[in-house]
């Protein structure tokens, strides 16, 4: 998948230059994956980030609504 090579890649750039990569979206017609809620190991490891992700998939939503709060 090539979502996943260029979220890997993002991350490791990100963390050259002290950035976090909190999440990556891939936004479809009828979904929206989260590469923070879905693949953890991608993204930063930012455990605010991370309850946040976890919170809210408990939550049922519309696809357009997210709630963040840190």
């Amino acid at each position: 998948m090539e979502d996943m090579k260029v979220t890997k890649g993002l991350k490791t750039l990100s963390e050259k230059v002290d950035i976090q990569l909190l999440d990556h979206f891939v936004i479809g017609k009828n979904n929206v994956y989260s590469f923070a809620k879905e693949m953890p190991d991608y993204v930063s490891d930012n455990q605010d980030y991370q309850k946040t992700i976890r919170v809210q998939a408990k939550k049922k939503h519309k696809q357009h609504e997210f709630d963040f709060e840190l």
